[in-house]
Protein backbone atom coordinates (compact mmCIF):
# COMPACT_ATOMS: atom_id res chain seq x y z
CA UNK A 1 0.00 0.00 0.00
CA UNK A 2 1.17 3.64 -0.87
CA UNK A 3 -1.39 5.60 0.71
CA UNK A 4 -4.41 5.62 2.89
CA UNK A 5 -7.16 8.66 3.17
CA UNK A 6 -9.06 10.09 6.39
CA UNK A 7 -11.80 7.69 5.15
CA UNK A 8 -9.94 4.62 5.45
CA UNK A 9 -9.62 4.26 1.80
CA UNK A 10 -6.43 2.82 0.87
CA UNK A 11 -4.44 2.73 -2.52
CA UNK A 12 -1.35 1.64 -4.26
CA UNK A 13 -0.48 -1.45 -6.62
CA UNK A 14 1.10 -5.23 -6.97
CA UNK A 15 3.24 -6.89 -9.73
CA UNK A 16 0.65 -9.40 -11.66
CA UNK A 17 2.25 -12.70 -11.43
CA UNK A 18 0.79 -13.48 -14.60
CA UNK A 19 1.90 -10.42 -16.50
CA UNK A 20 4.87 -9.08 -14.41
CA UNK A 21 3.34 -5.73 -14.88
CA UNK A 22 2.12 -3.23 -12.08
CA UNK A 23 -1.57 -3.11 -11.38
CA UNK A 24 -3.18 -0.49 -9.02
CA UNK A 25 -5.69 -1.12 -6.44
CA UNK A 26 -7.81 0.79 -4.03
CA UNK A 27 -9.59 -1.00 -1.42
CA UNK A 28 -12.43 0.84 -0.15
CA UNK A 29 -13.04 1.44 3.80
CA UNK A 30 -15.62 -1.49 3.67
CA UNK A 31 -12.89 -4.07 2.46
CA UNK A 32 -13.76 -4.11 -1.27
CA UNK A 33 -10.59 -4.10 -3.69
CA UNK A 34 -10.80 -2.89 -7.03
CA UNK A 35 -7.92 -3.37 -9.63
CA UNK A 36 -7.01 -1.01 -12.65
CA UNK A 37 -4.34 -0.82 -14.82
CA UNK A 38 -3.75 1.63 -18.45
CA UNK A 39 -3.65 -0.41 -21.34
CA UNK A 40 -0.67 -1.14 -23.36
CA UNK A 41 1.69 -0.01 -20.33
CA UNK A 42 4.20 -1.69 -18.39
CA UNK A 43 3.70 -0.53 -15.03
CA UNK A 44 0.51 1.32 -13.65
CA UNK A 45 1.62 2.75 -10.06
CA UNK A 46 -0.74 4.31 -7.39
CA UNK A 47 0.82 6.79 -5.30
CA UNK A 48 -1.73 8.88 -3.41
CA UNK A 49 -5.51 8.91 -2.32
CA UNK A 50 -7.45 11.99 -1.11
CA UNK A 51 -10.36 12.61 1.02
CA UNK A 52 -12.42 12.10 -2.71
CA UNK A 53 -11.03 9.07 -3.47
CA UNK A 54 -8.96 10.23 -6.46
CA UNK A 55 -5.80 8.76 -7.07
CA UNK A 56 -2.62 9.77 -8.53
CA UNK A 57 0.16 8.21 -9.78
CA UNK A 58 1.86 7.47 -12.45
CA UNK A 59 2.73 4.96 -15.47
CA UNK A 60 5.71 3.56 -17.80
CA UNK A 61 4.87 3.23 -21.44
CA UNK A 62 6.59 0.12 -23.02
CA UNK A 63 9.24 2.84 -24.47
CA UNK A 64 10.37 3.39 -20.84
CA UNK A 65 8.88 6.88 -20.37
CA UNK A 66 6.83 7.35 -17.30
CA UNK A 67 3.97 9.81 -17.45
CA UNK A 68 1.39 10.92 -14.68
CA UNK A 69 -2.09 9.96 -14.06
CA UNK A 70 -4.86 11.49 -12.18
CA UNK A 71 -8.13 8.65 -11.74
CA UNK A 72 -11.36 10.13 -10.55
CA UNK A 73 -13.43 7.66 -8.25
Amino acid sequence: AESINDKGMITGYYTDPTSGDAVGFVRSSAGKISTFALTKVIGTFAAAINSKGTIAGYYEDTGGELHGFVRSK
